[in-house]
């Protein structure tokens, strides 16, 4: 089977790094730095090892394209890419790892749309059904019950996710740009770069810079981050990558949709009494609610990709 699809390992793979990635950013959000911004500044400044690192493997491998075009449609992506991550970690450490994730997956659905506006694009019956599904499942998983009645209890931390997921969508629509006229080896360093002076510049401020020191002066602090952001992120989008490079965008992209499960899975265990590591409620409604809430964004992401 691995060797007639070599994409499925690989594709299967890249989500569960993905979310360990979440989860490890949620933990640090919440216990190890005082502040989204503090957390941001170093994010950023790990960005120069991630650059460093595309840069050597891509100057030892197929090289760089300089296409003016492309650069500029990268660079515009890593910036878009910036104000996202800005926005989900502000809305990560307000909502719970397992809300907050498949609210993250309704970014492709804003990159559909704004290929339609922007691109020219076209969708069918099938795909706006998908939209529509996605939709109820975001909204489905931001809901608690209070005084008997589903509310959407932590608006604000709602209103971060979508933004978020708003300009990530923009990103990957100037992503699929870029990949006209560059290679995708050209096109990572450059949204890294983009990237983390972006989020430097939304961030860093004096308050936040000094947190940041204080913060990563604990080694574990420092080494959850460094695995979280160097390691296993990068890992899973090269994961994804590789698969691209393998197999049909369509299956893989649906692939990607199980990372909302993921998460739900994971937190559900490091929730536990035995674990306790998060504190995600563990009662059967909220469990079950946020089930069906994530198997319609799943549901709807898959249909997107696989009809396309």
């Amino acid at each position: 089977m691995n060797n007639a699809m070599p994409w499925i390992l690989p594709a299967l793979l890249s989500p569960m790094f993905y979310s360990v990635a979440v989860i490890t950013d949620k933990h640090l959000l919440t216990k190890g730095f005082p502040s989204v911004s503090a957390f941001n500044v170093v994010f950023s400044l790990l960005q120069l090892i991630v650059i460093t690192i595309y840069v050597v493997g891509t100057s030892l491998t197929v090289g760089f394209d300089s296409d003016p075009t492309g650069i500029f449609w990268s660079l515009l992506s890593g910036s878009l890419a910036a104000g996202g991550i800005v926005f989900f970690f502000h809305g990560l450490q307000l909502e719970e790892a397992s809300r907050a994730t498949p609210i993250q997956m309704t970014a492709p659905i804003f990159a559909s749309l704004g290929g339609v506006v922007l691109l020219g694009e076209s969708i069918n019956i099938i795909q706006w059904m998908a939209i529509l599904s996605v939709m109820v499942g975001a909204t489905l998983i931001s809901t608690r019950l209070q005084d008997g009645l589903f509310r959407i209890a932590r608006g604000r931390a709602l209103g971060f996710l979508l933004c978020g997921a708003l300009v990530m969508g923009m990103a990957y629509v100037a992503n699929k740009e870029a990949t006209n006229y560059v290679n995708i080896w050209t096109i990572m360093p450059l949204r890294s770069v983009a990237m983390g002076i972006g989020v430097m510049i939304l961030s860093a401020r004096p308050k936040a810079m000094a947190e940041a020191r204080a913060a990563i002066r604990n080694p574990r602090v420092l080494g959850l981050t460094v695995m979280a952001e160097v390691i296993v992120a990068p890992f899973a989008g090269l994961l994804f990558t590789y698969a691209l490079s393998q197999g049909p965008v369509s299956l893989i992209s649906a692939v990607q949709g199980a990372r909302p499960l993921i998460v739900l899975i994971l937190t559900t265990v490091l929730s536990t009494k035995a674990l306790n590591i998060l504190d995600e409620p563990l009662d059967r409604r909220t469990i079950g609610t946020k089930l069906i809430a994530i198997l319609l964004i799943v549901g709807g992401i898959a249909a997107m990709n696989v009809v396309a």
